[in-house]
């Protein structure tokens, strides 16, 4: 071998070494996103999903994710302490609503920093100057339910709706105007946790994290569920997830603040079980209506 292809190949190997390294050193020298969480909130949603999240975020945004974790028995007074010592120049922070009062003390003290409280359903609180609060678009989030709904049921089967407290007159209109233009033309019932369903044929929309106790009754009822729970522990009869989590909502708020947004309300990240649903083109169509838009009159 020559002096010249011997050099060409030191050349070449250089290029392969020091290009992923480059890469690397830039990636881990950006501001990172900082998302507030705890050990309970892990145990729900899964720690296989929490770190395949963060995994697919960091690699969409070329910048770390890094969860930050409060104690269980932490007061509001320890979280800024907590996010400070993850970062202290972190490209955004965002906490979960229940940490809503030590994001307020964070934005005090670092009111250059984005910070964002993730309100789910919630109504925004009161406002911290420089704390910034984005929702769930729920409306739209039960205008798909809707649509999913009237796919898997019958004209003559009944449908069920387990509210939960946040659940506005808007939110019910557009439930009603998903199954209206997905062929389904009964009304809903809507029902209170404890109802029997035992002997009745249908499908049912839960509306809350902790899911009625017929979930566990075998009752071969598809179900439409909003939770944050890990899918993969769900009943077999839930086919669809609605989750409007911290970690399913991460990536619109990041685009949101990316643009300089200052407010906003973000769709549902939404599965499809796949696996639990009898027919290829049916779940097709499931896939296709939770990408549909609300038609507005």
């Amino acid at each position: 071998m020559g002096f010249k292809e011997h050099k060409k190949k030191i050349i070449l190997w250089g290029i392969v070494v020091f290009i992923p390294l480059l890469g690397t050193g830039i990636f881990f020298s950006r501001p990172p996103v900082l998302v507030v969480t705890d050990s309970f909130f892990d145990a729900l949603y899964g720690r296989w999903r929490t770190w395949e999240k963060r995994l697919e975020l960091s690699f969409r945004f070329f910048r770390p994710v890094k969860p930050v974790y409060i104690s269980e028995n932490a007061d509001q007074d320890a979280v800024p302490f907590a996010v400070e010592a993850a970062s202290a120049r972190p490209f955004c922070v965002l906490f979960p609503f229940r940490y809503n009062e030590g994001a307020r003390r964070y934005v005090r003290q670092h009111p250059d920093i984005p910070t964002v409280v993730l309100g789910g359903r919630l109504t925004p609180p009161q406002g911290e100057e420089g704390l910034l609060f984005f929702g769930t678009d729920t409306v739209l989030d039960m205008y798909r339910a809707g649509l999913c709904v009237a796919a898997f049921i019958q004209s003559e089967e009944e449908v069920f709706v387990f509210p939960d407290p946040f659940i506005s007159g808007v939110d019910r209109d557009a439930f009603l105007e998903g199954l209206r233009a997905g062929g389904y033309m009964k009304d809903p019932f809507y029902m209170n946790v404890y109802a029997d369903l035992s002997s009745r044929t249908g499908i049912s929309v839960v509306m809350t994290g902790t899911p009625p106790s017929f979930l566990t009754g075998g009752l071969k009822i598809p179900i439409v569920l909003f939770s944050w729970v890990d899918p993969a522990i769900s009943s077999q009869d839930v086919k669809v997830v609605f989750d409007d989590s911290p970690w399913a909502l991460a990536e619109e708020a990041i685009n949101i603040l990316s643009r300089g947004g200052k407010e906003g309300v973000i769709p549902s990240k939404i599965s499809v079980l796949s696996r639990r649903i009898q027919g290829k083109a049916l779940v097709t169509e499931i896939k296709d209506l939770i990408r549909q838009k609300q038609v507005i009159p």
